[in-house]
């Protein structure tokens, strides 16, 4: 397996037009109705409190999310990628690169769509605008990692990828199921969402190139809403969108290796099953004690539901100390209880958390 290249960036961000009145959302709900642009996604028994999705102007990089409600906020949520909006065309496989000007063009188009949907006041003969550009608040930006592979098995990292530890207050994601086995896996917090998936698999499926012929891309995004980045930018609430995006665009390193770090303790090579396996057992220098509580984890990891778990019936049935004690025995081996399927087209392949790992010099 040949990591060619990785590229960065930010993938879509979310813009927000909160303070809205009841009868201004209703009016773009209506106007969206006429065009048979709109979706309901939720609401209540009374139909007073809902939230409906359009694509209206999917194709050129803008999405909306439509909150409606009698004793809650009224707002409009727009979902942007920026690389197409900018382009005026689909870009899939570019990331943005923040800069004041285009970050300033993004923020007017997207005040400009509001308008486009029926957000605004009649004046005349004339409209004016309810929500200004500087009226959108940044609510959420995904910062990117695409990774391009060749001589690689995607749904086999993916699957690795799984298996990880997770971070305090994650949980896996309800849609991994719904995706398709391995080819997506996300695990979220109530303010972070962390997901990698098939890139190359995604485009096909829609009709779209691919990237290069025998080049696997697989796409590490980390989201993070407006609590999240503030906290991990160490931003206040009055810093500029245009400050922010450079910041998080910056920091996109830093971000990927703290979460790396934390759900893959090992650095070893992930190996077949049976290899891994092998390795322990042939290894005469371990006390059976250990090799018995390395063989429970390699097992526990990677047929049952992943390292977190395994880690946790470890305690329950060795102790509390067992847990550094058998990573750090894999680690003094170079193996990882992380494995591949022994049908793998991978015989072994470096631990994830290097193999993602993102240089400073990883191209834009």
């Amino acid at each position: 397996m040949n990591v060619i290249e990785k590229r960065k960036g930010i993938h879509t961000v979310m813009l927000y037009a909160g303070r809205l009145k009841y009868a201004q959302v209703q009016k773009v709900i209506d106007h969206l109705e006429d065009m048979g642009q709109i979706r309901k996604k939720r609401g209540d028994l009374l139909n007073l409190d809902r939230q409906f999705e359009s694509s209206l102007f999917a194709g050129r990089g803008l999405r909306f999310r439509i909150d409606q409600s009698h004793d809650c906020s009224n707002g409009i949520a727009l979902i942007v990628n920026p690389s197409t909006l900018l382009c005026g065309e689909d870009r899939p496989l570019e990331l943005y690169r923040p800069s004041r000007k285009t970050c300033t063009e993004i923020w007017k188009c997207a005040a400009d769509s509001l308008v486009k949907i029926g957000l605004f006041e009649q004046k005349g003969s004339g409209r004016r605008a309810i929500v200004a550009p500087d009226d959108l608040s940044l609510s959420r930006m995904d910062l990117t990692v695409d990774y391009w592979l060749k001589d690689t098995d995607g749904e086999a990292l993916i699957r690795l990828f799984s298996k990880g530890q997770m971070p305090t207050h994650f949980q896996p994601s309800k849609w991994n199921k719904e995706t398709g086995k391995n080819l997506y896996f996300a695990l979220e917090s109530q303010h972070c969402r962390i997901k990698l998936y098939h890139k190359t698999f995604e485009l096909k499926k829609s009709g779209r190139a691919g990237g290069p012929p025998c080049v696997t891309i697989l796409r590490l995004e980390i989201s993070l809403d407006r609590e999240a980045f503030l906290k991990r930018l160490k931003a206040d609430k009055d810093t500029s969108a245009y400050e922010l995006l450079k910041c998080g665009d910056a920091c996109i390193e830093k971000i990927v290796r703290k979460y790396l770090e934390k759900m893959f303790p090992c650095t070893g090579d992930h190996l077949r099953y049976d290899a891994a396996r092998g390795r322990i057992m042939r290894e005469r220098e371990l006390e059976e004690e250990m090799r018995e509580q390395m063989l429970f984890v390699l097992k526990k990891t990677s047929k049952g539901s992943g390292l977190d778990t395994a880690l946790k019936k470890l305690t329950a049935q060795f102790g509390p100390e067992a847990k550094t004690g058998v990573l750090a025995a894999f680690d003094r081996l170079g193996i990882n209880p992380i494995t591949l399927p022994n049908e793998s087209k991978l015989k072994q392949c470096p631990s994830l958390r290097q193999l993602l790992e993102v240089p400073k010099e990883a191209r834009a």
